[in-house]
């Protein structure tokens, strides 16, 4: 059965004075695959954006590109997509992990190529020895590969804690161990440095997350949030998504819109500007689920 979103997610930057020139790259767009579908994206700025460009990137991500020649003071970036989501069922089976690393290292389809990329360290990840010994214990005590990467998830969530503002984007895996908090972009990168020193092929997940209020109290604008978690590769399977934050497999609330090596590889927005100024960012994200009896009138209205 499908869920269907509407998705709002903007971007601001203010400036305290106004830049002549900007480049911007963004991930932006949510993937289409085997368990999605975005039915359609638009994009709306202020200033004013006449032309941008679409293109897949090396992961099969879809990537946009825009340039802004007229002077600014602030920057508005609005995406705007509605999506069909399938949760995705994992194996019926459980995949021995032993497998699993023998079969990466054997390499016996296009598949398993491409997932073997995945197995070593990245900018943003490297191979810790303590984040090692966490996945270690955990595989140690688990054959199959989904119990023991939802072992180490679950660690992560229950060892752990998520506080806002104490990290930030420059962070690095050695920054989440020692102090033991993090967000949601740490507690993925932790995992996957984990399973990657494990040799496992695991890969970065950016994304959005239908939040829910609490019983009887409605929904705040901007009250959802840009979102990650990792992938953990399982031959002739495919990617399974695992979501350390919330400690769980993902199952219907999760939107794709890009997988990479880490952080780096699908950074929602960055680009550069002429100026010597530091802007302000703000950040809103509403995640509205909706019946299909409206797919049609909102596609139509789009």
């Amino acid at each position: 059965m499908s869920d269907f979103f509407q998705i709002e997610h903007t971007t601001e930057y203010v400036y305290p004075f106004d830049i002549n020139q900007a480049q911007n790259v963004g991930y932006l767009i949510p993937r289409n695959e085997t368990s999605q579908s975005c039915l359609a994206w638009k994009l709306e700025c202020t200033p004013n954006v006449d032309k941008y460009t679409r293109s897949l990137d090396y992961f099969s991500n879809e990537k946009i590109y825009f340039a802004l020649d007229e002077p600014h003071e602030k920057l508005s970036v609005t995406s705007k997509s509605i999506v069909e989501v399938n949760a995705l069922i994992p194996p019926v089976d459980d995949v021995d992990h032993a497998f699993i690393l023998d079969r990466l290292k054997k390499i016996k389809s296009e598949d398993d190529l491409f997932a073997r990329q995945f197995c070593f360290a990245s900018n943003r990840i490297p191979l810790e020895l303590e984040a090692f010994t966490l996945a270690q214990t955990c595989f140690a005590q688990h054959k199959g590969m989904i119990a023991a990467t939802s072992a180490l998830m679950t660690t992560i969530f229950e060892q752990f804690t998520y506080a806002s503002n104490s990290t930030n984007v420059n962070s690095t895996v050695a920054d989440v161990l020692k102090t033991k908090k993090g967000v949601c972009q740490d507690f993925a990168h932790l995992a996957i440095s984990a399973l990657r020193s494990m040799g496992f092929a695991c890969a970065y997940v950016s994304g959005y997350l239908e939040t829910l209020p609490p019983k009887g109290e409605k929904k705040l604008r901007g009250a959802d949030a840009s979102h990650a978690w990792f992938s953990v590769y399982i031959p002739d399977f495919g990617w399974l998504d695992f979501d350390p934050t919330n400690n769980t497999i993902p199952n219907g609330q999760h939107i794709v819109v890009a997988r990479g090596r880490d952080f780096d590889d699908v950074t929602p927005l960055k680009g550069v500007y002429l100026g010597n100024a530091n802007p302000i960012l703000n950040v809103r994200v509403d995640v509205h689920r909706f019946p299909k009896e409206r797919l049609k009138t909102l596609l139509t209205n789009f």
